[in-house]
């Protein structure tokens, strides 16, 4: 994501990356990643996210930092914390959560899809949900996000 943004635009990104450590474990449990956008203060580029350091079918033991495929080492060794993702649909009986099609940055005249993490970074003054068809909104001069590409 920032690494687009830069390119297409030659704006400057603040962007740190900081390992967390708990306790005196010798490998980190995550990564904890921010960036945000210079020039325009941070309309295209603003998060603050948590990324865990866990991989599908490996154990890590933290403390030492070893590694072993799922069944391969003892119960004992401390497991990485779960990953929590929010729910990207309703599935309560009886609800309805109607998407919009696109979500616009009436700032830049982009267009996203609503799943996608530039859309997230849209400040609300900017942001607008667009009930319609992609021809549209290129016939009205946006131009589609080149991360979700809609």
């Amino acid at each position: 994501m920032v690494a687009d943004y830069v390119q297409e635009t030659n704006n400057h990104v603040l962007y740190r990356v900081t390992p967390v450590f708990e306790g005196e474990n010798l490998l980190a449990s995550g990564v904890l990643m921010e960036g945000y956008s210079v020039e325009d203060e941070g309309a295209e580029i603003c998060f603050c996210v948590y990324a865990y350091n866990v991989q599908p079918g490996v154990t890590i033991n933290y403390a030492t930092g070893d590694s072993a495929l799922d069944g391969a080492t003892s119960a004992s060794e401390p497991m990485a914390p779960p990953v929590v993702q929010d729910p990207t649909t309703d599935t309560q009986i009886g609800t309805s959560t109607a998407e919009a099609d696109y979500v616009l940055n009436n700032n830049t005249k982009k267009f996203h899809l609503p799943s996608c993490s530039s859309a997230d970074d849209i400040k609300d003054p900017n942001r607008e949900d667009y009930f319609g068809s992609r021809e549209d909104l290129i016939a009205r001069g946006y131009d589609p996000c080149k991360r979700c590409n809609p």
